[in-house]
């Protein structure tokens, strides 16, 4: 009777879905329920989704997706194939609480019915129906040994019954992505059924698969994929956003596929999908989708992890832990490219640049941190380079050698501060921060001398940079102006040095003189 029963499912499988499955090129294989794809987006699209994946449908094409899952969501998705089978999938999917990541649930069937059962003696049994189920449950990280990369895994149980007999199939699938590189390229693979377990009378068992897959945005509204197996299944779709509304077409092996979206009430999504069908022509797919909305305040679950991890960044800049705020700012652009905007993904850049050119070990970048006025000088000069002043950035880093000449650390600290500002060092100018300001102070009266204004001006900044509560150097500052003729500048630094030395009367003097204490 098995061997009956298997004969009869065989016909049955091959009456319902030969067409579709000999059209992908694989001919029948078990668990033809994950040969249907799931959302109507992804088949719109030929299901090249192995990249361009990151909502609740990531647990069927690549649950690394769910690495950068924007909330809870929900899908369901109806069709009615061919011969009388129905195909429906339910997902459901929701964010870590404390990492950016998520997991997700699914339930997938495809049934047949209106078999006739015929014995060994061609009698007839009576109708029966096939029918495979399976769920399956998955989990996605964001930011695994690099912040661009997401990997996640799958387990699943497929159950199959044939009238009175029933097998039980196990599979656990791998995924990853890298990207988006340059906010535009991502890569994404899975491998389907790495591990698998078979129960019940059958011989029957799902066959391992490799399928790569890229994904490229062009501008802000259309995005490219493209699929490659290693069951020389190519598919290749595209995708075109116009606010709430979505245009989709795709090619895969057996012909063209199309579809469309919409998304209403801020919530909720419809898609329908096209799929082709070499014997049986287009069969529609139709997917119902809801985004839950989060808590007032909260926002996308993935822009709440970025501007952790982005505030995370600042924190630990403002603790010198430059390390770990370059990583953590690694981190929010992972999950978020746009966190911190321009200005910081600008700035971070030219500390990570930095922080190359230093190779900070371990005890050093521990130097760094720790509460003296040598790190205090250090953070000043890589403040001031990440604000692109270079000139103060190279000034502070001599001044920081200056307090500890024979510091390793700071020597290295001050030629790494030169090769990325392009500032020459200048040993005369390692010393310790009071020598350094007299040094300026000096050099600004000798380039007033020479008539040499700008230099002079530029001295007296140095040594206010230094210390800018020195009232001498507010007051060659206004001097320096003034013999420059910037009379209005020179008013300033004198009212500056008065109100750091009040007992000033000369200044005083002069000013009144000049017509400057009006």
């Amino acid at each position: 009777m098995a061997r009956i029963l298997r004969i009869l499912s065989t016909l049955a499988m091959v009456s319902a879905f030969s067409a579709q499955a000999f059209a992908e090129g694989t001919g029948h294989l078990a668990g033809e329920l994950y040969t249907q794809g799931s959302a109507a987006r992804g088949l719109g699209m030929a299901g090249a989704q192995t990249a361009a994946v990151n909502d609740v449908s990531s647990l069927y094409y690549n649950p690394a997706g769910l690495g950068l899952l924007g909330g809870r969501q929900f899908n369901l998705t109806q069709a009615s194939l061919y011969e009388g089978t129905a195909f429906q999938y339910l997902g459901y999917a929701q964010n870590m609480k404390k990492r950016p990541g998520g997991w997700g649930l699914e339930m997938i069937r495809l049934g047949a019915t209106g078999g006739k059962g015929r014995d060994q003696n061609n009698l007839d049994t009576g109708g029966f129906g096939y029918n495979e189920m399976s769920v399956g449950f998955g989990m996605g990280y964001r930011g695994v040994l690099h912040p661009n990369l997401s990997a996640g895994f799958k387990g699943k149980r497929l159950v199959r019954t044939l009238g009175p007999s029933s097998d039980t199939m196990m599979g656990f699938d791998l995924g990853a992505q890298f990207g988006p590189i340059n906010d535009k390229l991502t890569f994404g693979v899975t491998m389907l059924n790495a591990f698998t377990q078979v129960k019940g009378d059958t011989d029957d068992r799902l066959l391992p698969q490799i399928r790569f897959g890229a994904a490229y945005k062009v501008g802000g509204a259309m995005m490219i994929a493209a699929d490659a197996s290693s069951a020389s299944d190519f598919r290749i779709g595209t995708e075109y956003a116009l606010s709430n509304f979505f245009l989709r077409a795709g090619m895969q092996n057996f012909g063209f596929s199309f579809g469309t979206g919409f998304v209403f009430r801020q919530a909720y999504t419809l898609d329908i999908a096209l799929v082709n069908n070499p014997t049986f022509g287009m069969a529609p797919r139709v997917s119902l989708g809801y985004k839950f909305q989060p808590k007032s305040g909260t926002g996308n679950k993935m822009e709440a992890f970025a501007n952790e991890y982005l505030n995370n960044a600042l924190l630990e800049l403002q603790k010198r832990d430059y390390l770990q705020a370059v990583k953590s700012f690694q981190q929010a652009q992972g999950v978020n490219s746009k966190a911190g905007g321009a200005e910081w993904r600008e700035k971070f850049k030219r500390l990570g640049a930095l922080l190359e050119k230093v190779e900070l070990q371990a005890d050093e970048a521990l130097l760094l941190k720790q509460p003296s006025a040598q790190a205090a000088l250090a953070q000043a000069a890589i403040m001031s380079y990440l604000e692109e002043d270079h000139d103060k950035a190279i000034l502070f880093a001599h001044a920081a050698l200056g307090q500890d000449v024979r510091n390793a650390t700071y020597n290295k600290f001050l030629r790494s501060v030169s090769a990325v500002t392009g500032r020459p060092v200048n040993r005369e100018d390692v010393l310790p921060v009071p020598a350094l300001i007299s040094l300026r102070l000096k050099q600004a009266v000798d380039s007033v001398f020479a008539q040499k204004f700008d230099r002079g001006i530029a001295a007296c900044k140095d040594a206010l940079a230094l210390d800018p509560q020195n009232a001498t150097a507010w007051m060659r500052l206004g001097s320096a102006y003034f013999a420059s003729g910037d009379k209005a500048n020179a008013v300033q630094a004198y009212k500056n040095a008065l109100q750091l030395d009040p007992t000033n009367e000369k200044l005083r003097q002069f000013m009144a003189q000049q017509g400057m204490d009006k």
